[in-house]
This record gives structure tokens, sequence and C-alpha cells, in this order.
């Protein structure tokens, strides 16, 4: 919900949702101050999307302000500049003023903020740059911004970043004075000194709010309050790189005096990009770093991957294929790093394939690989997550092609890796891939015999829990504990029975799941996969005697054989409709445990996704609560966890505890009223509640509700990063 402003807006008529403006179909209001409202509309002539601005009558009842606006606007608008959010139209309908402009699908910077928590040096170095740039191209017409706040800058897909109403302010200021500014700009903690007095000003006023904004995206406040007031100590408690450099900047950016700031964004710009050249990330290949490990040679890929997964052993994996040479790193179940002797197979190949760099940027043939994606990455010319998408893309598509060679042989050292991954491939999923697609149907039926317990290992679950499986396979994992085949196993190709018998053969080659004979008649708990009998068609010679491989007779089976050919899985639903609800308890309980071991260990990630799969089986309060204290611990992930312990609140609304966790959680993100709201509400439970009360009794609640800055409820509070949060 969009915090009503403190004062009455004038009279004029705001739109509201689903109602027609003109031109715009409203969508929905997404910010609201002195100056007017902000809806999301629709333009019905073209059809796009548009952040149509509805001024108020305190503005618009002065004629010659809209003459000035629109003077403003559009001589910044006329730059054409890329940074420069598009203004469509300044009009009038139903007797308001608008501005309609550009919208962004991914919403402003204080947004971003709220989803990706404080930005690492170069991201905030990255976002004031390209701000840099653009108002110095409307600084060059004289034209500068005034009022520039997180909601002011716009964030697009592929971090294209844009600013808005440049202008406005200047307008608002050059009729109504500076004495009552930031009221009607409704947003203090940005805005230079000089734009409230008397004095001239210029593009100066930006520089300071571009030094605040910095210092906001690194430490999550503003080094001063308002007129000036120094917030302390912050910068002691958050550790980054180069805090020297970044403080004597900001201090320069910020000064109260304008003529000791930045006099222009020439300089400010060198300094900013020289500080953004040395704080990049630098791109680390990993290393072997002992040799002296055991040699396992002339193996077939699959297979050996099979036992490398198995053992979970780290190394080097090299495959030879008509005399190419590939090598893979491999470290605890994942590829972290490829490289081959085909210069066409390169990253600076592949990057210029895919338009990444520009081909006079590769480096040469004495630059060491290590220096030359550090310069690449440093420059500017790829984007470090840029540059790893694209390593891992080609890695993957190398490793992709082997596996369909039966031909390529390879041998493995253990070793250990140091460095950190270039890319991060899940082993299981290449597996996986492999026993779908490539590997040999003879071979895989071969593996599979008929009459054969189905038993897990210890090895099961951390396979299964990292892949995406099929419904027929996630089925066959269902009855796969104390599962027996009986009978003659009927595979179709092509069909889900025979993703299904790939799928267990991938278990088996890696030693996740063990089949042997019965040595005595099934208990009648046993689950029992294609117990029916069918009728025969003529026996593949080249196969085992025990598997018929059909599909080569189809047109003598006609509609029986269609009927048939997917007949394990027909069979493994009917058993798993028939599953004990007690089982899938049992199973959910298990999930819940593990998870509770990894969140011990510190392992957060992997307890919410345990959480999940125990969700998956059964719904029960205790799950969203652990899966919420988890994602908690991820900052850009709060919304989740949020939302995790809510549902644990619905399913168990009385539990107490329930709520003085989810009022920690507030606290801790600085949302004062919504934590105490949750701690009444765990008094109410329990009048003794100890921990709600602790809570309620700290400083931070006292002033709550009387018009200061602590919390994003406060009707006293315009905080842009505060509004972020609001429904």
């Amino acid at each position: 919900m969009v915090e009503k402003a403190r004062d009455s807006l004038g009279a004029s008529k705001f739109p509201k949702a689903n109602e027609r403006f003109g031109v715009y179909q409203i969508e929905a209001l997404v910010d609201e101050d002195k100056t007017g409202r902000v809806f999301k509309a629709k333009a019905e002539d073209s059809g796009r999307d548009v952040c149509l601005k509805v001024l108020s009558s305190e503005l618009t009842r002065n004629s010659s302000f809209i003459d000035v606006l629109r003077i403003q606007m559009q001589a910044a608008a006329s730059l054409n500049d890329p940074g420069i959010a598009e203004l469509y139209e300044i009009g009038s309908s139903n007797d308001a003023y608008f501005v309609a402009s550009e919208w962004a699908p991914s919403g402003w910077l204080s947004l971003e903020i709220v989803q990706s928590g404080k930005f690492t040096l170069s991201e905030a170095l990255e976002v004031i740059i390209k701000c840099a740039e653009t108002l110095q191209s409307a600084s060059e017409i004289r034209i500068f911004h005034g009022n520039l706040r997180l909601n002011s800058i716009l964030m697009f897909p592929g971090k294209q970043i844009k600013i808005a109403e440049i202008g406005f302010a200047a307008a608002v200021r050059a009729l109504y004075g500076s004495t009552n500014l930031p009221l009607y700009l409704g947003a203090a903690r940005f805005l230079a000194p000089e734009m409230t007095g008397s004095g001239s000003v210029d593009h100066r006023a930006d520089i300071y709010s571009l030094g605040l904004i910095l210092y906001f995206l690194l430490f999550s406040v503003t080094p001063f309050r308002y007129e000036g007031e120094k917030l302390a100590g912050n910068e002691e408690t958050i550790e980054i790189e180069y805090m020297d450099e970044v403080l004597k900047i900001v201090s320069k950016m910020t000064e109260n005096n304008p003529d000791k700031r930045y006099q222009d964004y020439e300089s400010l710009l060198q300094d900013l990009r020289l500080l953004f050249v040395r704080s990049a990330p630098s791109v680390k290949v990993p290393a072997i770093n002992n040799h002296a490990g055991s040699v396992i040679k002339n193996q077939k890929l699959f297979k050996l991957l099979c036992a490398l997964y198995a053992s979970s052993t780290n190394g080097a994996l090299t495959v030879m294929d008509s005399g190419v040479r590939r090598t893979f790193y491999l470290r605890n179940r994942d590829i972290i790093y490829f490289e081959s002797s085909m210069p066409e197979e390169g990253i600076f190949a592949w990057l210029i394939e895919k338009k990444e760099i520009d081909p006079k940027n590769q480096p040469s043939d004495q630059e060491p690989l290590q220096r030359a994606l550090s310069r690449i990455v440093s420059k500017g010319f790829v984007k470090l997550e840029d540059l790893r998408y694209r390593y891992q893309e080609l890695a993957n598509r190398v490793l992709s092609e082997l596996l369909k060679k039966p031909s390529a042989d390879a041998e493995f050292i253990s070793a250990d890796i140091d460095g950190e991954p270039l890319c991060t491939l899940r082993l299981s999923g290449f597996l996986l891939k492999a026993a779908r697609y490539t590997v040999d149907l003879k071979d895989v039926l071969s593996e599979i015999k008929s009459e054969s317990y189905l038993n897990r290992t210890g090895l099961f679950d951390h396979l299964v829990t990292g892949l995406q499986l099929s419904d027929e396979e996630n089925l066959l994992v269902q009855v796969s504990q104390d599962g027996i085949f009986t009978g003659s196993l009927r595979v179709t190709p092509g069909s889900s029975s025979e993703k299904g018998i790939r799928f267990l053969y991938l278990l088996k080659q890696i030693g996740a799941l063990e089949l042997k004979s019965p040595d005595s008649t099934p208990s009648p708990a046993t689950v029992v996969v294609n117990p029916t009998p069918v009728v025969q068609p003529v026996p593949d010679p080249t196969l085992e005697e025990d598997f018929h491989l059909e599909g080569q007779r189809e047109d003598i089976r006609g509609s029986d054989a269609i009927r048939r050919s997917d007949s394990i899985r027909m069979e493994v639903q009917r058993t798993a409709k028939k599953a004990d609800r007690e089982r899938l308890d049992q199973e959910a309980e298990k999930r819940f445990d593990m998870a509770k071991q990894s969140y011990k260990a510190g392992k957060f990630w992997e307890a919410s996704h345990l959480c999940e799969q125990a969700l998956g089986l059964h719904e029960e309060g205790r799950y969203y609560w652990l899966m919420g204290l988890s994602y908690a611990q991820h900052p850009r992930f709060r919304h989740k966890a949020e939302d995790s312990f809510h549902r644990a609140i619905r399913l168990d609304p009385l539990n107490d505890e329930l709520h003085a966790d989810l009022a920690d959680f507030y606290v801790s993100q600085g949302l004062f009223l919504r934590a105490r709201t949750h701690c009444l509400k765990a008094l109410e439970i329990i009048p003794d509640q100890v921990r709600a009360r602790e809570i309620l009794e700290e400083p931070a609640f006292e002033n709550l509700g009387s018009g200061g800055c602590c919390c994003e409820h406060d009707p006293g509070c315009n905080h842009a990063e505060h509004k972020a949060w609001r429904k």
C-alpha cells in the first residue's frame, strides 16, 4: 500500500486504478508526494507502458509552471542521450496536468536495493559513473536535475540505467522558491543544501546528490541526516576495499560549499573511473596444486564420470578425441574450469562469436590467460558475470558433444585445485543428460535385470535432490525404495518407459542404486513394478533374453502396442496413488531433519532447498518456519523469508514463537511497526511471552509513529528505500 501524503494534494481529481485518463488506461498507483501521484499506465493508441505523473493542483494553478516545466524537460529530452528516460508528453486531461514518460520494467534503484541488498564497490561505481555521464550531457546545455534520488534512477534489463524527471525540480524551484522546496519535492535526504537557499544553483547540486547515493549504495544510509547532521561511525562497521579512496571522493562530492566540490563532471569521472578500474574484480584461473594423485587412464567418458561422481574426487579430467585435447577441472562434483587445444574452442573466440567483445580486444599469443581475462573485465569490455556465463556455456557445449562420442577416451588425475571457479557446472546434470539421450540403449538394458530388488544407497538422496527429473523419473524415485521388477521389462524407444529405465541405469552406474535378485518372496509391503502379464513380441536376439525392445514391429502389434508402450509409467503411477500417506509423511520428516542439520552447520541455502522438498510431500508450519529462518540469512531473499514466516503462521496461527521469530526478522530489517504488530500478537497468545516483551523494550520502539524517521510505516517518513518495501 502506498503511503498517503501528509498534507492534501489539492483539488486535482486524481484517477484511480482501472480508470481511463485521457488516452491512458490507469493500471496501478506506484508513488505519491506533494507534487502529485505516479501511476503505471498503458497508452491505448500505442499499447506501450508509460510512467504517468499526474500533477497536484498546487503546482498547476500557476499556468507559468507548465510553461517552465515544458521548457526544462523537453530541452533535456532533446539531447537523445541513452541515459535519459524518454519523455512522451506533457498534457492535460480532466482539468489535471500530467507528464507521460518511459516506464522501467525493472523498477527504480530503490527496488534494486531491496532485492539485492548492498552493492559491491564496483557495482556502485558502475551505477554512479553511468549517472554522471548522463548528467554531464545535460549540464552542457545548462540543464540540471536538482532532485536526484533513488526513485529518479530507473533500472532496465541488461543493467541499463536511465534518469527520469530531469528539470522537474528546477522548474518547481524557479516558480515556488526554495523555502518550502523539500516539502514540495517530498524528499530532503539527497537534496543539495543550496537547493533550499536563495543563491544560484547549477550542476554541482547533482554532484552532491550523486555522492550521497554512492555512499548509500555501499552503507545503506546517507552520511548526513537532514541539515548536515553527521551520522558518525557508520563506515567503521562495514569493511570495503579502498575505503580511504571512497571516503575521499564522497567527501569532495558532498562539500557543503559548492565551490569546494568537484567543479565539473570530467574531473569527477576521472576519479570514479580510476577507482572503478582498481576495484573491478580480477579473474583468477584455477590451477592444479598437486600432481601426485592417482591416475585413471583409457576409460570411456560416461563410465569415468559416473565413477568420479560416486567418489567425489577432485582433479583434472582430460579427454582426447581426434587429436584434440580438452581438460576439465572437477571439484566437489562440479566442473569449474575448461580449456581446449583448439583455438576455436577458446574463451576469447567464444566471446567474439557471441558478440560480447570486439575482436581487437582479444589477447596476443604471449599474454597469459589470467591477465587477459582480468584486463577485459577491468576495462569494462565485458562484465564479470557475462564472462562466467559465457565460459559456462562453452564448457557445457563441449562436454555435451563429447558425451555423444562413444569413441572418446578419457583419463583422470586426482589433485587439489586452487582458485575461484570460472564456471559451475553440476556433474549430475551431465550424467542425466547422457543417460537420457546419448548412452546406447543396449548398454542400458544389459545392466537392468528383471526380478531385481531396487535398494537405495547413501548416495541416492544426494543425486536426486540435485537433478531436474521428469514425471516418469520422479515416479520411479517414489517406488524405488524396496521395489522389485518382476516378469519381462518392456521398453519402447522414445517412450516414458525408456526414460525411466535410463534413469535407473544412471543410478546404478554411480552406485546410488543397487539391483540384486530376491532371496525370498516379496513382503506384502513391497512395491511391484509392471507385474501385469503381456503378450510378448518376437525377441531381439542382440539383447539379453530377459528384455524385449519394442518398436520394430509396430505394424503387427497395432493399437495393443500403443496401449502397452508406457506400461512402466502407468503401473508406477498406480503404485504412487496407493502410496501410504504415512510413508510420505516420514519422507517429509526425514527431509526436515536433514534441513535442521544443514541449518545448524550454516548451510542455509541447502536447508531452504530441503524444506521445499519436505513441503512438496507434506505441508506443515514447521517446514515453512525453518525455510523462513534459512532465507532470512540471505539479503537477496528476505521477501521469501517474510512469505515463509507468514505461511507458517497461517498454518499454525496460535504459535507464539512463530510471531516472535517474525518480529525478530522485522527488527533486523528496520521494520519496527511490523515487528511491534507481531510482538503484540505473540503476547495475545501467551501474555508472558519473554522474547516479545524483550523486543518491545528496545529503544527503537519508544517514539514509533511520532513522525520521526525510524520506520517505513511512519506517516512522517518519505524515504524512498522505505517506500520500496510497501505493498
